[in-house]
């Protein structure tokens, strides 16, 4: 539930932008497109962050959100699964995956997650 909020309030974000183009509280198709440009910039910010700490856990976290959010779910499944290798701890409880495996079709991996 707190994912989906967050979910929610950042695309809210996004969509509340002034330069992002509605037409009748749906992102038109150059709103569209500036939501994923800056999904995409904040994915290659992540990126370049992981490449200077690959062991740290946030980082997976948080890129895998942003490519949950543009819609690249084994991508998103990737982060996660490095999130889980790096805290094992987080193995049952990181629902975000099972959400991603349900989105990536693997559902079998969705239910037993």
């Amino acid at each position: 539930m707190i994912f989906m909020a967050l979910m929610a309030c950042g695309v809210a974000a996004f969509a509340a932008d002034p330069l992002v183009e509605k037409s009748d509280d749906v992102l038109s198709d150059a709103g569209r497109k500036k939501l994923h440009s800056r999904l995409d910039e904040a994915i290659d910010k992540l990126t370049a962050d992981i490449e200077r700490s690959p062991k740290t856990f946030d980082l997976y976290s948080r890129r895998g959100d942003q490519r949950f959010f543009r819609g690249q779910f084994t991508e998103a499944i990737q982060d996660y699964e490095k999130l889980v290798e790096l805290r094992p701890d987080t193995e049952v409880s990181h629902w975000r995956r099972g959400i991603a495996y349900f989105y990536a079709e693997r559902y079998k991996d969705a239910i037993g997650q």
